[in-house]
């Protein structure tokens, strides 16, 4: 009986690189994957896929919340306490609860433990 041994095909992983890439191919390569991400990030945006608040447009990352400070040399301890950044981070605070479905931190703490 002549019983050949089965032959195991060895399959290669699709993303391998199998050579030296020409340096202008690989800019190449680089820059149109840049585009390609940016190009995906805006269709997404502008056809409004997705609330901007999660994700915002390649144009407005920095104004979801509008936050006026002064510059960042200028800042001091002093800014905690002025009335202007107390205000915002009451904003902030109430927006973060309102999303999360907290009102208070007394709620939590009311959830957390189970006692009314």
């Amino acid at each position: 009986m002549n019983a050949r041994p089965a032959q195991r095909r060895v399959r290669s992983p699709i993303w391998i690189i199998r050579g030296s890439l020409d340096r202008r191919l690989y800019w190449l390569i680089a820059t149109a994957s840049f585009a390609l991400g940016l190009a995906a990030w805006w269709a997404v945006t502008a056809l409004e896929l997705v609330d901007p608040l999660f994700l915002p447009g390649p144009g407005h990352i920095d104004s979801v919340w509008r936050i006026d400070l002064p510059p960042a040399l200028q800042r001091t301890q002093d800014l905690k306490l002025s009335q202007a950044f107390l205000a915002m981070e009451s904003e902030i605070l109430g927006r973060i609860r309102a999303t999360s479905g907290l009102q208070s931190d007394l709620d939590a703490l009311h959830r957390l433990t189970g006692k009314v």
